[in-house]
C-alpha cells in the first residue's frame, strides 16, 4: 500500500516496476500505478516500440505518438476501385444476362 502511494504522490509518471513472485500482487500493482508503462519482474530501461511510449501526469511530452495506433490517428480509411480497362463490367458473378451490342454508329442508334 505505502509503496504504490509513494509512486502515485509523485508528479512523474514515465515508467514503473515490480519483482514479486506473487501474481495477485502483480495485478494490483498493474492497476492501481499511475504510470504509462508497468513492468512486472522487469526493468523500466527501455521502451516498447510498437506501444505507445510516454507518461502520465507531468511525465513526457504531452504526446504518445507512437506504435501502431499513430497511424489511425493521422489517416483516414479510404476504399478504392480502379477500373482502367475502359469497359463497363457486369458484377463479378455467373449469370444468364446477356449484354446487348452496341449499334455501329450514331445513325444507328438514332434509327436515321
Amino acid at each position: 500500500d505505502e509503496a504504490i502511494e509513494t509512486a502515485n504522490d509523485h508528479p512523474y509518471g514515465l515508467s514503473s516496476a515490480i519483482y514479486t513472485n506473487h501474481r495477485l500482487w502483480a495485478y494490483r500493482f498493474k492497476n492501481e500505478i499511475r504510470a504509462g508503462m508497468v513492468n512486472i519482474n522487469n526493468t523500466t530501461v527501455g521502451a516498447e516500440a510498437h506501444m505507445p511510449f510516454g507518461g502520465t501526469r507531468a511525465s513526457g511530452n504531452g504526446a504518445r505518438e507512437s506504435g501502431i495506433w499513430v497511424i489511425e490517428e493521422y489517416t483516414e480509411w479510404q476504399a478504392v476501385n480502379d477500373e482502367y480497362s475502359g469497359k463497363l463490367q457486369l458484377a463479378q458473378m455467373d449469370t444468364a444476362y446477356t449484354a446487348p451490342k452496341a449499334p455501329e454508329d450514331w445513325a444507328g442508334l438514332l434509327g436515321i
